[in-house]
C-alpha cells in the first residue's frame, strides 16, 4: 500500500502483485495483517493525525501481530523540499504511542542515532484496545 501511484507501479512490477493505492487515512483493515512494515513512512503524517493513523495501523494488526516503524530523530515538524517531515525523539514517540494500551515494545535491534525506530506487537489477549 502506497499514497504515492508511482510507488505503486515500482512494487507491482518486480513482485507480479497488486499493490492498494491509498493514503494511511484511508485504512479501514481490522485485524488483518500478521506484520506492518512502515519504514521512514510514517514520519510524512502531520502530528495532528497521528493518533488517528496510529490508531488505524493498531486495528489493522492482528493479535500478535508486529509493527516497525521508523522516524528521523529530532523534535520538529518541518518542510523540506515541500514534504512534511515529523521528527520523532524516543520519548516523544513512546507518549505518543502510550494512547494505545494494546502495544509492547520488542526488540528489533538499535537503528542509527539519527532514527528512532520501535518494534511493537499487538498482544493476542491481556491489554485492550484503546482509540
Amino acid at each position: 500500500m502506497d499514497a504515492s501511484v508511482e510507488m505503486v507501479a515500482r512494487a507491482e512490477r518486480p513482485t507480479g502483485r497488486g499493490v492498494l493505492h491509498r493514503n494511511f487515512k484511508d485504512m479501514v483493515f481490522e485485524a488483518e495483517f500478521d506484520g506492518i512494515w512502515a519504514c521512514a513512512s510514517l514520519l510524512h503524517v502531520p502530528r495532528s493525525e497521528m493518533a488517528d493513523v496510529f490508531g488505524r495501523f493498531v486495528r489493522a494488526l492482528e493479535p500478535g501481530g508486529i509493527w516497525y516503524l521508523s522516524f528521523k530523530l529530532g523534535d520538529s515538524e518541518r518542510i523540506k523540499d515541500g514534504r512534511l517531515f515529523n521528527d520523532q525523539t524516543e520519548e516523544s514517540l513512546t507518549a505518543a504511542l502510550s494512547k494505545f494500551g494494546a502495544l509492547e515494545s520488542v526488540g528489533v535491534g538499535v537503528p542509527p542515532v539519527w532514527w528512532t525506530a520501535p518494534g511493537l506487537r499487538r498482544p493476542a489477549a491481556g491489554r485492550p484496545f484503546r482509540s
